[in-house]
Protein backbone atom coordinates (compact mmCIF):
# COMPACT_ATOMS: atom_id res chain seq x y z
CA UNK A 1 0.00 0.00 0.00
CA UNK A 2 1.61 3.46 -0.78
CA UNK A 3 2.29 5.47 2.47
CA UNK A 4 2.72 2.67 4.18
CA UNK A 5 5.85 2.43 6.11
CA UNK A 6 7.29 0.00 8.97
CA UNK A 7 9.45 -0.20 11.46
CA UNK A 8 11.73 -2.49 9.16
CA UNK A 9 14.99 -1.27 7.65
CA UNK A 10 17.24 -2.84 4.81
CA UNK A 11 20.82 -4.77 5.77
CA UNK A 12 23.81 -2.63 6.69
CA UNK A 13 26.29 -2.44 4.40
CA UNK A 14 29.88 -1.66 6.35
CA UNK A 15 32.44 -0.68 3.82
CA UNK A 16 32.93 -3.11 0.58
CA UNK A 17 31.48 -5.62 2.89
CA UNK A 18 28.65 -7.77 2.55
CA UNK A 19 25.51 -6.82 4.18
CA UNK A 20 24.84 -7.68 7.84
CA UNK A 21 21.51 -8.55 8.63
CA UNK A 22 20.92 -6.43 12.14
CA UNK A 23 17.15 -5.77 13.93
CA UNK A 24 16.55 -2.17 15.60
CA UNK A 25 18.15 -0.05 13.50
CA UNK A 26 15.10 2.30 13.78
CA UNK A 27 15.83 2.24 17.59
CA UNK A 28 19.18 3.83 17.09
CA UNK A 29 18.51 7.95 17.86
CA UNK A 30 19.65 9.19 14.68
CA UNK A 31 18.26 6.83 12.01
CA UNK A 32 14.94 7.13 14.07
CA UNK A 33 15.18 11.33 13.50
CA UNK A 34 15.43 10.99 10.30
CA UNK A 35 13.11 8.56 9.33
CA UNK A 36 10.94 10.49 11.35
CA UNK A 37 11.81 14.19 9.14
CA UNK A 38 9.71 12.41 6.81
CA UNK A 39 5.79 13.18 6.47
CA UNK A 40 4.13 9.47 8.04
CA UNK A 41 1.39 9.46 4.73
CA UNK A 42 4.08 10.49 2.13
CA UNK A 43 4.49 7.57 -1.20
CA UNK A 44 7.61 5.30 -0.85
CA UNK A 45 8.48 6.77 -3.53
CA UNK A 46 8.69 10.26 -2.66
CA UNK A 47 10.73 9.79 0.01
CA UNK A 48 14.26 10.96 0.41
CA UNK A 49 16.66 8.19 0.42
CA UNK A 50 19.86 8.62 2.67
CA UNK A 51 22.93 7.03 3.82
CA UNK A 52 23.51 6.17 7.93
CA UNK A 53 27.01 5.88 8.58
CA UNK A 54 27.15 3.16 11.42
CA UNK A 55 29.38 1.27 13.70
CA UNK A 56 28.71 -2.23 13.63
CA UNK A 57 29.21 -4.83 16.55
CA UNK A 58 29.20 -8.70 15.12
CA UNK A 59 26.67 -10.51 18.02
CA UNK A 60 27.16 -13.97 16.32
CA UNK A 61 26.04 -15.82 13.13
CA UNK A 62 22.84 -17.01 12.15
CA UNK A 63 22.72 -20.70 10.22
CA UNK A 64 20.74 -21.28 7.03
CA UNK A 65 20.21 -18.49 6.08
CA UNK A 66 19.21 -18.09 2.43
CA UNK A 67 19.63 -14.33 0.84
CA UNK A 68 17.54 -12.82 -2.07
CA UNK A 69 19.29 -9.24 -2.68
CA UNK A 70 18.37 -8.27 -6.25
CA UNK A 71 14.92 -8.46 -7.67
CA UNK A 72 13.48 -11.53 -10.31
CA UNK A 73 17.00 -13.42 -9.20
CA UNK A 74 16.95 -17.17 -7.54
CA UNK A 75 17.95 -17.42 -4.10
CA UNK A 76 21.37 -18.31 -2.80
CA UNK A 77 21.68 -21.31 -1.01
CA UNK A 78 21.48 -21.57 2.94
CA UNK A 79 24.91 -20.09 4.75
CA UNK A 80 26.00 -19.26 8.03
CA UNK A 81 25.82 -15.44 8.43
CA UNK A 82 26.97 -12.78 10.79
CA UNK A 83 24.51 -10.67 12.47
CA UNK A 84 24.92 -7.67 14.58
CA UNK A 85 23.72 -4.24 16.23
CA UNK A 86 24.29 -1.13 14.75
CA UNK A 87 25.29 2.39 16.91
CA UNK A 88 26.97 5.80 16.83
CA UNK A 89 25.60 6.46 13.24
CA UNK A 90 25.97 9.50 11.30
CA UNK A 91 23.43 10.59 8.49
CA UNK A 92 24.18 11.55 4.92
CA UNK A 93 21.60 13.11 2.90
Amino acid sequence: MAGRRTEQAGPVLHGGSPPVPHSGSLLEPAIRARYQSEPPNKPREQLKRFTARCQIKIIGKLAGVRTHWVANTAWGNPEDIEVGTVSGCKIEG
